[in-house]
């Protein structure tokens, strides 16, 4: 007799979404979460993006961490204020990019970017 093979159940995973007031707090959050992510070896992924005029940093993960690591994961995103759960279509687009990453097989993926005001001169920035 023949068993019939079904996909797993998608695993509920874990979403932390933070709101900042400016680009440059989100930008000094994101690089501490994603640091910690890498440090603590969690298997997560840090986002960081505008949706309308205001910035965030999600953080996604397959599963909860545990709880020594989840405190640090909070205390880190601590300076932003809480969002309760993101539109579907946003979340959706990063689960997917999360996706789409891990199918690639690499270990993590940096993308690092400093923050420019605008109308600013690099002796200006330093």
């Amino acid at each position: 007799m023949e068993r019939e093979t079904r996909p797993e159940p998608e695993r509920p995973g874990w979403t932390l979404v933070r709101r900042f007031s400016d680009p440059r707090s989100a930008l000094q959050v994101f690089e501490t979460a994603r640091d910690l992510l890498l440090s603590e070896d969690l298997e997560a992924s840090a986002f960081r993006f505008l949706f309308g005029e205001q910035s965030f940093v999600a953080l996604i993960g397959d599963e909860t961490p545990a709880p020594p690591a989840l405190a640090r994961v909070h205390e880190a995103l601590a300076s932003g204020t809480p969002v309760g759960e993101l539109p579907e279509s946003i979340l959706q687009e990063l689960q997917g990019r999360r996706r789409a990453f891990k199918s690639t097989g690499a270990g993590f993926l940096e993308r690092r970017t400093r923050f420019q005001p605008p109308n600013t001169t690099e002796d200006e920035r330093t």
